[in-house]
């Protein structure tokens, strides 16, 4: 169970930032502080940043901006917003192991 915000900033910002890189519950605590809008928690987040560039990676961009393009593209349609990452997937299956079949065959799979 994670702390209260207000606890965990505390913990957090008590923490060194080479610390926080490893300790995978007080930095997904300092990230939720961000993440909700505290500024307070800005200082800190640089740091580790600046420190451990790998944390940048927690996000995952490329997923981020699949999501942002399919709730642009299909607004309220349901329908759309289940079939693109659907046609996603199989789009990148066939990139990774190349075209097996022609454009017309693929509707009968």
């Amino acid at each position: 169970m994670r702390p209260k915000k207000a606890d965990s900033k505390a913990k957090s910002d008590s923490y060194s930032p080479s610390e926080l890189a490893t300790d995978k519950e007080m930095l997904m605590d300092l990230i939720d502080r961000a993440q909700d809008g505290d500024d307070g928690a800005l200082p800190l987040l640089r740091q580790v940043l600046d420190e451990a560039p790998r944390v940048a990676r927690i996000i995952d961009l490329a997923r981020n901006v699949e999501r942002s393009i399919i709730k642009e593209m299909s607004g309220n349609d349901v329908f759309t917003q289940e079939a693109i990452p659907r046609n996603l997937k199989t789009m990148r299956k066939e990139i990774a192991v190349g075209l097996t079949q022609e454009p017309s065959e693929r509707w009968d799979s």
